[in-house]
């Protein structure tokens, strides 16, 4: 069985509401009455309005109904007034014939119209204009209002309502819409609202780093609410159901998003809240979208030719890095506020080490734009403290470098009986590793040459020595 998408019942279901809506919204509105029916000319005889893209001409009328002085024109589908949010309308008055002493009666004439469609002219905006001492007997004027931004999209209801001047407080004073007066009488047309619901404009991303973004959009004056949802799942859009997520503010803010992501914002008004969200009135979604800077990943680190006292700690570059900070410290923890030694290099010639002690070295990236990444720890248990002269048998070890100063080769010279691993490390002062080379005889000559002047360590290592020396370059 072929299954109708949910926009098919809510299209069916809106129907109804509007319909039932709208008997609802006509059978609401109260009858004005009055004590005198149409006396002395202050009747309403001519309604014409101008400026609307459907306008109303209704002339000669008289008094339309003598019993109440009321008129209900809204079944009339001729009457109607049709005009688009924002723009204006002019409604022009003409009171009853002229004729004897009707000229001495003077009427005000107050126009509502009911914007928001809930079946009455109390609500604040709702009393559109004034036409003051309107005499009887052919006395005319008009008065012009604009149709608010704010207003309910489709058809409501403008009154038109006289009264005399004899059951007004003066000067000037207003009247209710409804309710009984002396003398006057009333008239109520249609009025179609264009002003359909359509989608915010201005939705603008902002502020966006790793984890943060804002989102703005322009006010909609006729949405009660705005209708958006948020995701990073790509598989889940575009929305298709109901159930997201509702807010009445114009902005939006994010501070727990993911890096390196991309996020897509859907929005849409809601401009009618009547009765069950399937009922609600709402625009067609909007879009944007956007991703998150780049992360700052830890670096993965190693540790390798540990000694006794140095150790030598190193990490593949991270491609958002622009430096990293180390740390080395017996403790397998550290907080993410205190800050490491700085360097360019991605690996660190650590020194100062004791002997057959537990040591974790803490890595982490800096990165542009995001800031820092995590620590990454590596766990590494230092060799046994030997001295710089060990005796094995009747052999004595050592190491010497030389010339000290040195202006281009160095040479390394190894006294002793070498073990396996033997290699001899060129470390600068900040901890980068310049040179590592294997031992095959009891010399090894380091080229110094092209490396700028100051101070270096020369490490010996293999397994059973560990010799650190230091030396200048000039």
């Amino acid at each position: 069985m072929n299954q109708k998408p949910y926009s098919f019942f809510k299209g069916i279901a809106l129907t109804i509401a509007m319909v039932a809506a709208a008997v609802v919204a006509q059978a609401q509105y109260c009858i004005p009455t009055y004590s005198i029916q149409c006396d002395n000319s202050t009747f309403i005889n001519n309604v014409t309005t101008t400026g609307g893209t459907t306008n109303i001409t209704n002339n000669n009328t008289g008094c339309g109904n003598t019993t109440t002085s009321y008129s209900d024109y809204t079944g009339n589908s001729s009457m109607k007034v049709v005009q688009n949010a924002g723009s204006n309308v002019t409604v022009t008055v003409k009171m009853g014939p002229s004729g004897g002493t009707a000229g001495t009666y003077v009427s005000r004439i107050q126009i509502y119209v009911d914007w928001n469609q809930n079946g009455d002219f109390t609500d604040a905006g709702d009393l559109v204009g004034f036409i003051n001492a309107l005499t009887g007997g052919g006395g005319s004027g008009n008065t012009s209002f604009t149709v608010p931004l704010s207003a309910k999209h489709g058809l409501t209801r403008m009154r038109i309502r006289a009264a005399s001047r004899k059951s007004i407080p003066e000067p000037g004073g207003s009247f209710s819409p409804c309710g009984n007066h002396q003398e006057g009488e009333a008239e109520d047309y249609n009025f179609e609202v264009i002003n359909p619901c359509v989608p915010p404009t201005g939705l603008t991303i902002s502020n966006v780093d790793y984890k943060s973004a804002t989102i703005t959009w322009n006010v909609k004056q006729n949405a009660k609410l705005y209708e958006y949802y948020f995701t990073n799942d790509k598989s889940t859009i575009p929305p298709t159901s109901i159930g997201y997520t509702y807010t009445s503010a114009t902005t939006l803010n994010y501070n727990n998003l993911i890096c390196d992501t991309m996020y897509y914002f859907y929005l849409r008004s809601v401009c009618d809240t009547t009765g069950s969200t399937i009922f609600w009135d709402t625009s067609a979604w909007v879009v944007d979208s956007f991703r998150t800077d780049p992360c700052c990943y830890a670096p993965n680190v190693s540790v390798q030719n540990v000694g006794a006292s140095t150790a030598v700690a190193s990490w593949a570059p991270i491609n958002t890095a622009y430096g990293y900070e180390y740390i080395v410290s017996v403790n397998a923890t550290l907080p993410q506020v205190i800050q490491g030694t700085y360097t360019t290099y991605t690996s660190a010639f650590l020194q100062g080490l004791s002997g057959s002690t537990q040591y974790y070295v803490h890595v982490r990236s800096r990165c542009s734009p995001t800031p820092l990444s995590g620590w990454t720890t590596t766990g590494f248990l230092t060799q046994p403290a030997v001295s710089v002269n060990t005796v094995s048998g009747n052999n004595m070890f050592d190491v010497s470098a030389y010339p000290n100063p040195v202006e281009n080769n160095l040479t390394v010279e190894i006294n002793g009986k070498t073990t396996g691993n033997a290699s001899v490390w060129l470390i600068d002062i900040t901890g980068k590793v310049i040179s590592n080379t294997p031992v095959t005889s009891n010399k090894v000559n380091v080229d110094m040459t092209s490396l700028p002047s100051g101070l270096y360590t020369v490490k010996y290592v293999d397994d059973a020595h560990n010799e650190v020396l230091k030396v200048t370059k000039q």
